[in-house]
């Protein structure tokens, strides 16, 4: 029985195996029914028509599904034109019967492979890692690994993989890119489209033939041709503008002026490319004869124009329509005159408004002038897109409800966004009425607004002739301010001696007097509040009339400064309720307490008015059934704190 099994999977292996790596034939790689809008798609096509990789019987590829270590492998060994080895002896205990067995064995003593990096056993059938791929590429085409300083925004983690100066280099010959938002995630599994568009860069670089050498004298570049020694062109290094007065190749490096060098066939870390007033970001550099091809990604504008002066679009603001956005026109790519696209997304010029802003005045863009010789805006001047450093002088009217407020009588307005209290003159209005403070954006209903001390809240913004009209109702404020946060009464607890109060019921007196049940306290140690799930020592207390509301000043505690942020009870492996906001009893001190007002000191310990008790064995209502408390689990990274019941 067991011998059959052993064959069954072998046979599988064998067939998964031929979905991918065997030589194609039949249909043509277009036959594929689910690529057709997919990012890989050409190299996919590619890798298929060189015989490299093949699709399955149903004529899918399945390009997002994770590849393994041994239909990776095997395909380099392909591209190398290197046969499985007949050697008798393993290099790994695991691939005695797997199908790629004698592919994995010739990887190893080509030096593609290290078995000390996989303590005896290879796993050929678990999902490749990115920093697997990128070593094995590395080797395969006798490079060493980089010692120069990783760049990714995930640094830490390259840093620590054993393949960490593989993936650098990996990264400098081109093979494998980063993530947009500039990590490397050198654990993800590769997917079979990822390892085509690799694979496809490995293959060219195994199979190109050398390009020889000489000197350069044109480029062309979006489909012109340009002398550089008559029409000057430039690199975009750093903050510098790199004028190219010689060109020369060896092989597949370039080299820039003799002092810069790029390889041919990176397909990334080119600097931009300006030739008049056109910056092109450039996808690839190619040699053909004494002419150096650019392939742009994309053709933005080098410098705007507007009267004698010039602004480097880099620092020129550009909104969408009449909303805040946190754009520059350097990010605007020019696809004809009437059309551009920002952030991936495409626009039409002549049916959505597209404004800059040098300096201080606003300008909607056009259309985009196009000539052999420069690129420029037609631009028409327009009133602002948003508002900011606000005076009362920027307001018109305000309006609460059908009455209308004496400005003359308004002293100070302020503003409450996202539980922080913002002056007039830190927030940002766009002309659509919403704010925006540290690049995010809230709608006019989610801003509570504050004039001499009174709230309300905003219904809605008007702004005519540059001028403000606010229209508002007087608002329920039910709040506290703790370190300049506004947080709701409801959320907040004072605790005296271990035992929790609801702010609601502590009267402020004066500063740090307290009154609680009737009896006067003066503010010391024995004190502390509890917010945002974590308890804090109380370092002053006060009642703001300015204000209207408790003030409290607040630094973390360090004793029993951690607290639960959500409770999540279970029985028998099912969810009986999430939080404790439906009333749940623990029985301490021979009566039943709201579970509210204990305090969690650790996962098997709870405080209640000073004094401690096991929580594993208590006891816990629950609409009206009782539990007892089996196990508990603290989670720490998230704040939650699994409680284990059985009825009791």
């Amino acid at each position: 029985m067991r011998k059959r099994t052993t064959v069954r999977l072998l046979l599988v292996g064998m067939v998964i195996s031929m979905f991918l790596l065997a030589p194609f034939t039949g249909a043509t790689a277009a036959a594929f029914t689910d690529i057709d809008n997919h990012w890989a798609k050409q190299d996919i096509n590619d890798l298929v028509n060189e015989g490299y990789i093949k699709g399955y019987p149903d004529n899918t590829f399945r390009p997002d599904r994770t590849i393994s270590r041994a239909e990776f492998l095997t395909i380099i060994m392909n591209i190398k034109g290197l046969n499985a080895s007949s050697s008798g002896t393993d290099s790994f205990s695991d691939i005695r019967n797997h199908w790629a067995r004698g592919l994995i064995n010739r990887a190893v003593s080509e030096g593609i492979v290290v078995t000390s990096e996989y303590s005896g056993t290879f796993k050929p059938d678990q999902a490749l890692k990115r920093s697997e791929a990128a070593a094995m590429m590395v080797r395969a085409l006798g490079q060493p690994p980089s010692s120069s300083a990783t760049t990714f925004a995930d640094k830490s983690d390259v840093d620590r993989s054993i393949y960490r100066g593989y993936i650098v280099s990996a990264y400098n010959l081109g093979l494998i890119a980063g993530y947009n938002d500039g990590t490397f995630r050198p654990s993800t599994p590769v997917t079979r489209a990822q390892s085509c568009a690799m694979l496809k860069k490995l293959s060219q670089k195994i199979t190109s033939p050398s390009l020889g050498s000489g000197i350069l004298n044109r480029i062309v570049v979006g489909g012109r041709t340009y002398d550089f020694l008559t029409t000057p062109v430039y690199l975009k290094i750093g903050f510098n503008e790199v004028r190219i007065n010689t060109l020369r190749y060896s092989g597949n490096s370039l080299f820039v002026n003799n002092a810069y060098l790029y390889s041919l066939n990176a397909g990334t870390g080119y600097p931009d490319l300006i030739v008049n007033n056109n910056r092109y970001v450039v996808r690839s550099l190619s040699v053909s004869g004494s002419s150096l091809f650019v392939v742009p990604e994309s053709m933005r504008l080098n410098r705007l124009a507007l009267g004698n002066l010039r602004y480097d679009p880099e620092y020129v603001r550009l909104y969408i329509g009449r909303v805040y956005g946190d754009y520059y026109l350097y990010d605007m790519e020019i696809i004809d005159r009437y059309t551009v696209r920002v952030d991936g997304k495409q626009i039409d010029l002549r049916d959505r408004s597209v404004t800059i802003a040098p300096g201080n005045q606003f300008y909607i863009v056009e259309r985009v002038i196009l000539t052999a010789d420069d690129t420029a805006l037609e631009l028409t001047e327009t009133d602002p897109v948003i508002y900011n450093r606000l005076t009362l002088s920027d307001i018109a009217d305000i309006y609460v409800g059908n009455s209308r407020l004496n400005m003359s009588r308004i002293s100070r307005i302020d503003f409450v966004i996202n539980n922080t209290r913002y002056y007039l003159n830190e927030v940002t209005i766009d002309a659509s009425g919403n704010f925006s403070v540290d690049n995010k954006t809230y709608e006019p209903d989610d801003v509570t607004m504050i004039i001499d001390g009174e709230y309300y809240t905003i219904e809605g913004i008007r702004v005519y002739d540059r001028q403000f009209t606010f229209y508002c109702e007087l608002a329920d404020f039910d709040k506290v301010r703790i370190n300049n946060e506004y947080y709701d009464v409801d959320e907040v607890q004072i605790i005296r001696d271990g035992t929790p109060y609801d702010l609601d019921s502590v009267l402020v007196v004066s500063r740090n007097v307290m009154r609680i049940g009737g009896r006067q306290y003066n503010l010391d140690a024995s004190f502390k509040c509890r917010f945002n799930g974590r308890i804090h020592d109380i370092d002053e207390i006060d009642y703001d009339t300015t204000l209207n509301m408790v003030v409290i000043r607040a630094s973390e505690s360090s004793t029993s400064s951690g607290q639960p942020t959500n409770y999540l009870f279970y029985s028998k492996g099912l969810l009986l309720q999430a939080s404790i906001t439906n009333p749940v009893y623990i029985y301490t001190g021979g009566n039943w307490r709201d579970f509210d007002d204990v305090i969690i000191l650790d996962p098997t310990r709870y405080s209640y008015k000073g004094t401690n008790y096991n929580l594993i064995g208590a006891r816990i209502r629950i609409a009206g059934v009782e539990y007892k408390v089996l196990d508990t689990n603290w989670q720490g990274s998230t704040g939650k704190f699994l409680i284990h019941l059985e009825e009791d």
